[in-house]
């Protein structure tokens, strides 16, 4: 497999081989550089960074051996960190960085072969990166009279699409264990629970209010912080009653917080409780038939008021998109490029006023920086999970954490989908929800990524095969190492 991989993608075969020949160069080469960068640091700042320079060691050293660790720490950090470099680089995007870095580095250098877990789905999220990789190059045209974004906009734009494609490929071949998976889940459930101490006890809101800086808590922090806790506290039988109960007050005291207390952000409860309806609906075609039946007038009471109470937001955003309608007609094959269109909205008036502004949708500004193309990859990469999705609902995973996060995952899935209708919050825009929002725009990736990873443990290699049978190791490969899903 890692050989037949290998001669799809052009220039990996000759690349892995000469890597191979100059592997030891290729390590002295980097502690050399890791060297000189830790002697540029100390220099700059002495007083700081002996501290620092061995804490980073530490941290790379735990990244490389421990790597879902990593992927929690990195969580906490970028939640709990409030540096922000240049543009609002954040913790959160330097630990996501560095865990793809090790990881491609592991393959090429240490296991010597190229080998991915579910490759259409993975196919799926290069082409978008690609694409996004061609609008960058197409925005740097003039397309109108007026200067576009700044370089390094742009650049952050893309690496926006980069990090979080990687995120989702790093979790699907890195996490190889349900062991691992429950550490990186309930970690994240207990710390993300924390921010809601503030809202019921204020005199320790003071305390855990601190623990989350600007980003941290953005649409997809209340929807995987309520889809994961909700479906293991339901369909984890082997979880006992307290444990349970605890989850199940995660979710009340979540969506008490986001419905009642921040009623008007409609991106906190609506996205979580379509999460929470979609993954009743997996678990029974009758509770979903009941589900459908009872929530019609419900829902259609809730959409009245949605849109009465925030009147002049939806009727903006609708003159919003007519005008980006217009923007994305110079060029809608590949786009503007990343973050452009930005700069041109000030050229059509809204409602009397030549201003900067962002479409508040996913999808409308998937298609405006990255044209039809990328929103056609956006779309086979949704496919692509759904078929993952719809093989592991149909295989009889075991009860107990697999089952219950393999529910979580695709009901978190349709939310977070739900949710790009409402702002940029799978992709951030660089203008809207920025860099600083991938704080939490990261966890979808992360735990869709974690989905494929189950898939891989569960699923047959080829989708002929019996689905309650097991992967087995490709013969001559060493254990431990990533089991191939091909995926149909």
């Amino acid at each position: 497999m890692a050989s037949s991989l290998a001669g799809r993608i052009p220039g990996v075969a000759p690349a892995r081989r000469w890597i191979s020949a100059h592997d030891q160069q290729l390590i002295r080469l980097a502690i050399i550089l890791a060297i000189l960068a830790g002697a540029f640091l100390l220099g700059r700042k002495p007083s700081v960074t002996p501290l620092l320079g061995m804490v980073g060691i530490v941290l790379v050293l735990v990244f490389y051996r421990w790597p879902v660790l990593g992927a929690l720490l990195t969580i906490i950090g970028g939640m709990a960190v409030p540096y922000n470099g240049p543009s609002g680089l954040n913790v959160a995007m330097i630990g996501m960085a560095l865990l793809i870095g090790l990881w491609i580095m592991r393959m090429l250098v240490v296991q010597r072969r190229f080998v991915l877990v579910d490759w259409p789905t993975v196919r799926a999220g290069l082409a978008l990166c690609l694409v996004g990789s061609l609008a960058l190059l197409m925005g740097l045209l003039p397309w109108f009279r007026t200067p576009q974004a700044p370089l390094g906009a742009q650049l952050g734009g893309l690496a926006l699409v980069i990090l979080s494609v990687g995120t989702f490929a790093w979790a699907s071949n890195s996490i190889k264990s349900l062991a691992w998976l429950k550490v990186l889940t309930f970690g994240f459930i207990i710390y993300g629970s924390l921010h809601l101490v503030g809202y019921f006890l204020p005199e320790l809101g003071s305390y855990t209010d601190r623990l989350f800086v600007n980003g941290a808590t953005g649409s997809m922090y209340w929807t995987w912080l309520v889809v994961l806790a909700f479906g293991q506290a339901v369909f984890n039988r082997r979880l006992g009653i307290i444990p349970r109960l605890a989850l199940l007050l995660v979710v009340l005291g979540t969506i008490y917080v986001a419905f009642v207390v921040q009623n008007d952000w409609k991106s906190g409860w609506i996205p979580a409780l379509i999460g929470i309806a979609a993954i009743l609906m997996l678990s029974s075609w009758r509770v979903a038939l009941l589900l459908v039946l009872a929530g019609l007038a419900p829902t259609a009471v809730l959409i009245q008021r949605s849109v009465t109470s925030d009147t002049y937001s939806y009727s903006t955003r609708i003159e919003a998109w007519e005008i980006m309608a217009r923007i994305i007609r110079v060029n809608p094959v590949l786009g503007l490029g990343p973050a452009n269109y930005y700069w041109y909205t000030p050229l059509f008036s809204i409602r009397g006023y030549n201003v900067q502004f962002n479409s508040h949708s996913q999808y409308v500004d998937l298609v405006a920086q990255f044209g039809i193309v990328g929103a056609l990859a956006f779309l086979w990469f949704v496919v692509e999970i759904m078929r993952v999705a719809w093989r592991l609902w149909r295989v009889p995973v075991a009860d107990g954490f697999a089952r219950a996060y393999v529910y979580s995952a695709i009901g978190g899935f349709a939310a977070s989908l739900a949710a790009g209708f409402l702002g940029d919050w799978l992709v951030p825009f660089f203008y809207n929800v920025g860099l600083a929002g991938f704080r939490a725009s990261m966890l979808p990736w992360l735990f869709m990524g974690g989905l494929v990873a189950i898939a891989a443990m569960n699923l047959p290699r080829n989708p002929s095969q019996n689905l309650s049978q097991h992967l087995s190791l490709e013969e001559g490969k060493e254990a431990g190492s990533v089991v191939t899903l091909h995926g149909g």
